[in-house]
């Protein structure tokens, strides 16, 4: 069941109602800038981290990343980092990296600035990268994140629905796979090893 009120789209997914918001021009699927309409790889992008400053994504060339937005306040977060940290210790001898993004689109379950988010990354000692304060949906989305929607579809909307989607990047840089908060541990470990 799809409903749209105005910029909110909710759907029934798994008997729970899962809201995004979304610009309504976004559901125009062919609306999509140049820049990155034509990349084809995560290399061609830089990205902010909590310093502000410019990380291009080719540092990451060779290794399979998960990209996944992040939130500090969501009650999914505690969890997810736990896996996050312990996959990456699992497998980052085997060429593993976690990105993380955090987001403050969800019911701004990400209420922190990048000082703070900073100081709660070292606080929970996260052994992954954490970059800037980002948007994943509408016309002021990351270019990144505008790009990892074009290549791998969402369900019914490109949109992402909720905080801890993730994306898994092959070593070619070419997103591959597109995993939601519904997919469990074990399905998420077993699609990162097809890759490594």
């Amino acid at each position: 069941v799809i409903i749209i009120f105005s910029r909110l789209v909710t759907m029934r997914m798994f008997q729970k109602n899962v809201s995004c918001y979304v610009p309504l021009g976004e559901l125009d699927q062919n609306d999509y800038p140049e820049l990155w309409s034509q990349a084809t790889t995560v290399y061609e992008f830089t990205v902010k981290d909590l310093n502000g400053n410019d990380v291009p994504l080719e540092k990451y060339n060779g290794l399979v990343l998960v990209i996944t937005n992040i939130a500090t306040h969501c009650s999914l977060s505690s969890s997810a980092f736990s896996e996050f940290k312990y996959l990456q210790n699992k497998y980052y001898s085997k060429g593993l990296r976690i990105l993380g993004f955090p987001c403050s689109q969800f019911l701004f379950e990400e209420p922190y600035d990048n000082t703070t988010i900073k100081n709660y990354v070292k606080g929970r000692r996260l052994n992954f990268d954490v970059f800037a304060n980002v948007d994943v949906n509408g016309r002021n989305a990351s270019e990144l994140w505008k790009f990892l929607k074009r290549v791998k579809k969402g369900f019914i909307f490109d949109c992402i629905k909720w905080n801890f989607t993730k994306f898994i990047v092959d070593r070619n840089g070419v997103p591959v796979e597109r995993l939601t908060v519904f997919n469990n541990n074990k399905d998420f470990e077993k699609k990162i090893l097809m890759y490594l």
